[in-house]
Parts: structure tokens; sequence; C-alpha cells
């Protein structure tokens, strides 16, 4: 760890990401909807993308790899998904195999590749699971039960009924990346998934007397999953579907997604409310990465997450009220934030 990157790099990513950051919003609306746009009605079958330096790229939306290849037990085929880069990876200009010693593993590599662009395509394998809808059901019933019953639950509501009071109203949640429900001794879904309803029951009601409605979007929902959800009166929409669901008076909740989801919400609309994991200031640091051993070669691991900070997230949150999570190991590392009446901007 703390081996140095090739000066080039360095000056470069710190250069692109002060760029970006001081620029337009990289995940617009327009972006999105856009995307949604192909992604649902095909549109010839691809998306034309620009990457931060303008130029176009070009992504078929379609199945990459056939049903039979590369198959994992207990992992579905291969499907196209969509796939984003957070503004730190494409500020990043770190040699994809850049072997701790001043060269790349291959020379030729170009430090320009993967290309720089916000929103492509890729091929993904979601775990599936092989139990039984009955099976998925009585768990997640379980789950939530436990949920229900915990100190947890009956602090939070506590907490945010008193918060409420103060800050702008909500009328909707929408939630990313609680994953599927089908995985064995993992409750941490099927927790999350049921902190929806105790939401919803702290929330104020609509005029008929209605609760909130609910989006959630996540790419590995198997069809037991959208099932259970469906009946709970919880909407499963689409990716990008989820982030156009925001509203200035929305709840959002997302823990540990593999996509910058924080980066994206607080670009294209910011929320009411943003139930996630703690936001700190960005201290990427791109001249220290620690180091793996790959193939004969020390390989870089990257210095950032896969939903990292930034300097929009961070403003996003300015004139919130906040306070921690109360304690839950399905809930670790995250905060509530409620925006103040008066602080209700973008």
């Amino acid at each position: 760890m703390g081996e140095s990157i090739p000066l080039r790099s360095l000056s470069s990513a710190k250069a692109n990401l002060e760029r970006l950051e001081s620029g337009s919003p990289i995940f617009s609306r327009a972006l999105l909807e856009y995307v949604d746009r192909v992604w649902t009605s095909g549109e010839g079958g691809k998306l034309v993308i620009n990457d931060i330096n303008g130029k176009p790229h070009e992504y078929k939306v379609e199945q990459h790899w056939k049903p039979n290849h590369h198959e994992r037990e207990g992992y579905g085929p291969y499907t196209p998904s969509i796939s984003y880069k957070s503004y730190q990876a494409l500020a990043d200009d770190t040699p994809p195999w850049y072997n701790g010693d001043g060269n790349t593993v291959d020379p030729e590599a170009k430090i320009d590749w993967p290309p720089k662009v916000p929103i492509s395509v890729a091929s993904c394998s979601f775990f599936q699971g092989t139990s039984s809808f009955e099976e998925v059901h009585a768990a997640h019933q379980a789950a939530s039960l436990q949920w229900l019953e915990s100190d947890a639950c009956t602090v939070l509501k506590r907490k945010l009924a008193a918060a409420l009071c103060d800050t702008a109203p909500v009328n909707r949640i929408v939630c990313f990346a609680l994953g599927n429900l089908q995985r064995h001794n993992d409750n941490a879904s099927h927790a999350q998934h049921a902190c929806i309803q105790t939401l919803r029951e702290i929330l104020p009601k609509g005029d008929a007397g209605e609760a909130v409605p609910v989006w959630v979007q996540d790419p590995g929902y198997t069809d037991i999953d959208k099932r259970i959800l469906t009946a709970l009166d919880i909407n499963v929409v689409e990716d990008p579907q989820g982030f156009l669901a925001i509203t200035p008076s929305t709840l959002v909740m997302s823990l540990s997604p593999d996509i910058p989801v924080r980066q994206i919400v607080a670009d294209v609309q910011w929320p009411a409310a943003l139930i996630c994991d703690t936001i700190h200031a960005d201290e990427t640091d791109f001249e220290k990465r620690e180091f793996i051993d790959f193939g004969g070669s020390k390989v870089p691991v990257s210095p950032y997450t896969t939903d990292p900070c930034s300097k929009r997230v961070q403003a996003m949150i300015e004139g919130c009220t906040s306070f921690a999570f109360p304690g839950s190991e399905h809930f670790g590392g995250t905060t509530v934030y409620l925006r103040r009446r008066e602080s209700q901007t973008e």
C-alpha cells in the first residue's frame, strides 16, 4: 500500500475530478430520461453516450453472451444491464494494469480505456437462488417480524416522528439496491425491505388515508421477489426509472449499493429525506493505492468505493438535520438526513 502512481495520471486525475465537479451535472435528468426511453422502447437498440471529453460512444442494448455461457450455480443468465461510473472513476487516469513499479503490465495499454462514459451497457448475471416462493415468503415474514420487534425499529419510529415536525414534507419513498430476498443466512435485505413498511407507518397519510407510495429499483430482483413486493403494495421499477421518480418530496433509501446512487441522486433531484451510508467529505487519494497480486503482477485496487461521496453529495445534505440510524446489524454505518423546510431547494 502507499505506492506511487505515475505523475501524469495523478495530475490528470485530480484535474479531471475538479473539472467534473465544477461543471454541469453528469447524471442529468435529461440523460436518464434518454436512457430510459431507449431501454424501454428499443429506439434502434443502442445507446449513444458522450464521454467526459464530448466524444460519443455507442452501446448496443442486447445480450452479450448466450445463456449457457459462464453459468454459475444459483445465478441467472447474463443479460444487458445499465452500468454507471462515479465521478471518481471518470476522473481516474491510472492505467488499468499499472504494476506499482512505474510501468504497466501491458506497455501498449491505452490510458483512456475503458472509455470515460458515465452510463454504458454491461452484461450481468444476478443471483436467482433455488428457493420456492413459499420458502422466500416465509423467510421474509419471519425477518420482518424480527425487525418490527427490534429496539432499532422502536427507536427509529420515535426519532423520525419527532424530526418530521420541522422538516420538508415527504409524500413518496424511492429505494435503491436493497438486494434480492433469496440469499440464505442473510436477513439484511429482508430487514431493509421491512423498514419500508415502518417508514410508511410513520410518514403522513394521503388525503384519503392512504400510505405513501413506494418505488424500489434493483436489477437483482427475481420474479419471486417482485411477487412478494407487489403484494405489499410496493412498485418494482426498472433502472433508471427509480431515479426519475425522485421529487423534492421524496424519501430516498439506499444502503451500500454497487453503483454511485448518492452522486446520481445529487445530480437528478435533491430529495426531502435520505437514508444512506453516512456522507463524509470526499477523501479520494489518487496517489496511494492498495495493490494485489494478479497473474504474477501487482495491480491496483480502487481507492474509492462504488458509491463514493463528492462535493455535490455534500452540498445535497447542507441544511439537513440528521441522526445516526439506530443500532442494527443490517443498517451499519447508516445516517438519516432530513431537509429542513426552509432549505428545500434544487
